[in-house]
């Protein structure tokens, strides 16, 4: 069987943060697709308008900023909450933060669609990391 094309979807207010993010998931995969937003409302609104079709079929690591201006990595995470399953049950996610917060940690364990809290910078070992996860 030929395993497909990893998927991530970004959401990140910064775009710096997603350039980085985007060239070292680049480096890793010969072939990859990414779909990133900088404003994590347009991420919800793309999730919403999403009627089956076969881009999100197939597993997508989602990786999650907590700290943004209008709508935080929480905020983002009641809305997805609010997604019928047939979409979310497609999202591997990690929050990707450069937060030291005890509290966060113990957020992001409590939502069942959160998989881990990475630490910022994003590195090759930690995508790695949670492609095994």
């Amino acid at each position: 069987m030929i395993n497909p094309t990893p998927q991530f979807l970004l959401i990140d207010d910064d775009a710096v943060n997603n350039f980085i993010t985007r060239t070292i998931i680049k480096k890793a995969f010969e072939e990859v697709d990414i779909i990133e937003f900088t404003q994590p409302e347009l991420g919800i609104q793309f999730l919403k308008n999403f009627q089956g079709n076969e881009p999100i079929l197939r597993k997508t690591f989602l990786l999650l900023d907590i700290n943004m201006p209008i709508m935080t990595g929480w905020d983002f995470l009641e809305k997805f909450n609010e997604l019928p399953t047939k979409h979310t049950q497609h999202f591997k996610i990690y929050i990707l933060t450069s937060s030291i917060n005890p509290n966060d940690l113990e957020q992001a364990n409590q939502n069942p669609h959160v998989i881990d809290l990475i630490q910022k910078p994003f590195s090759k070992s930690k995508l790695l990391k949670l492609m095994r996860l």
